[in-house]
């Protein structure tokens, strides 16, 4: 186990709109999306998530930035921002 402070956050799952859109993603000019369209085929059910590490003894930093984008995932699938 490592000394660094991380946590995780997987609000949703990958559903067959994701996957549509994905398919749609213009990855022909870049080797890395087209590796990562790849990679994510087939992945409806998987869970989506947000991995956050900080640095040794920066527990509230990790903690502060998960609050952050656990707020921002919320308003976005209540439809808050557009």
């Amino acid at each position: 186990m490592s000394n660094v402070p991380c946590t995780l956050y997987a609000p949703q799952q990958v559903n067959h709109g994701d996957e549509a859109q994905l398919a749609s993603y213009p990855s022909s000019q870049d080797p890395w999306a087209a590796k990562a369209c790849a990679a994510a085929k087939n992945a409806v059910g998987l869970p989506v998530g947000v991995q956050v590490v900080a640095l040794p003894h920066e527990d509230e930093t990790c903690l502060f930035a998960m609050k952050e984008i656990e707020l921002a995932v919320q308003c976005c699938l209540s439809g808050g921002l557009k």
